[in-house]
């Protein structure tokens, strides 16, 4: 009748889990839910994307240039 207890890892890996997806869900749901509800965001946040690709393209093209 010497048998060990568990150290209850299982649980605590159970409880790991479930923090990061409530984690994960309320944090893309806050990012989210402002660019739903907030127009002005919207547009600022997308603006940012389409400014931030055409960085990088003229980038990687002008990488190429020089390499090539």
């Amino acid at each position: 009748m010497d048998e060990e207890v568990e150290d209850g890892d299982d649980g605590e890996l159970q409880w790991f889990y479930l923090g990061m997806a409530a984690g994960f869900a309320v944090g893309f749901w806050v990012v989210c839910g402002t660019l739903i509800r907030k127009k002005s965001r919207r547009r600022a946040y997308f603006q940012f994307m389409d400014e931030t690709k055409d960085k990088i393209f003229v980038a990687i093209a002008a990488l190429m240039q020089f390499i090539g």
